[in-house]
């Protein structure tokens, strides 16, 4: 790792001390750099299989996931290093880690999804929060930084990235540094980025609409999930991808993420667990091919209009009952 950095941007961090902790452990600090130290914490990282456009990726138990971080903690020493801890806009501190951490990661062959370009930019899709409010110590998004450090590069270069923080314990503030480094103010970025982000890096889609019970008025704490592939049966529905659940609030209304694709919706309640899938008139079905299929555009979907045969209380079938788990629901595995 050192190697790396050295080689590319003639850099090192000299008498570091890397301190390993369990998480429990008296003292332990979780992910961070501080005084010389790159506090790493152990944890345990089950075996999980994620959905991503084309295809699922599949991440292994990992029982040293901690090593998997301390290029990002790398970064920060030598940032200070550099500007002698002089303060900087999270967004820059944390997104150049980001940044750096997964171009060491693509380059040394690892190529852990969750650095991955295609993830970040999934990430970034569900936080519409600007620069500005990302300046403050104690608020950043992983995904937004990664792209506003990779709009910076494509527009200075990566040597600029090193060079801001060599101009930032020098300069009056940090926007006088950051002109200098990349050429344009901070706040001609701004402009940019978010013209740039707004098309290419648009929000997520949503499916939504309203339920109602068989009296045709509103159903409150209905679940509503959605399911990529088809399964066999309704019961075999937990066992496939399921996107996050919304549940009917107010008036009967649900809104909920979705990427674009082509989903089938499922309806569940907390006492009975899922119960049908939405058939092609808006009612429910248990048959999974009478169930009505949705296209998720990037607009996505709205106006579903799910029509409830029985009230929620009521909508148990035991023949087919099992128990509800939203973890398993939600696309997790134990």
């Amino acid at each position: 790792m050192a190697c790396f950095f050295s080689t590319r941007f003639g850099l090192t961090a000299p008498a570091l001390t890397i301190r390993l902790a369990a998480p429990d452990a008296p003292g332990a600090q979780g992910f961070a750099y501080g005084g010389g130290v790159i506090h790493l914490e152990q944890y345990r990282r089950s075996t999980t299989t994620t959905e991503v456009r084309g295809g699922t990726v599949t991440v292994g138990a990992d029982e040293l996931g901690f090593v998997g971080v301390i290029a990002h903690e790398y970064v920060h020493a030598l940032q200070i290093q550099i500007d002698n801890d002089t303060w900087a806009p999270s967004w820059i501190h944390e997104g150049t880690a980001w940044y750096l951490d997964a171009l060491h990661d693509q380059v040394s062959g690892n190529h852990d999804f969750f650095k991955s370009r295609p993830h970040l930019l999934w990430f970034a899709r569900g936080w519409r929060g600007s620069l500005r409010e990302m300046e403050s110590p104690d608020w950043w998004h992983a995904g937004v930084g990664f792209l506003a450090i990779e709009r910076l590069v494509e527009r200075s270069g990566e040597a600029s990235l090193f060079d801001f923080y060599r101009q930032l314990a020098a300069a009056s503030d940090w926007q006088v540094a950051f002109e200098s480094s990349f050429g344009l103010t901070a706040e001609e970025f701004y402009r940019d980025f978010e013209s740039w982000r707004a098309e290419a890096v648009p929000p997520w889609s949503y499916f939504s609409g309203v339920v109602v019970g068989p009296d045709g008025n509103p159903a409150q704490g209905v679940f509503i999930g959605a399911v990529r592939s088809l399964p066999g049966s309704l019961a075999s529905a937990t066992d496939s991808w399921v996107v996050p659940i919304g549940v009917s609030g107010d008036e009967g209304m649900f809104r909920t993420s979705a990427e674009p694709g082509l989903t089938v919706l499922i309806v569940g309640t907390e006492a009975c667990g899922d119960v049908g899938f939405v058939s092609n008139e808006g009612g429910l079905t248990r048959d999974p091919g009478a169930a009505r299929r949705y296209t998720i555009e990037l607009e996505g979907v709205s106006g579903i209009n799910v029509r409830l045969p029985r009230s929620p209380e009521d909508l148990c079938a035991p023949e087919d009952a099992y128990t509800w788990n939203p973890i398993r629901a939600m696309g997790w595995r134990d």
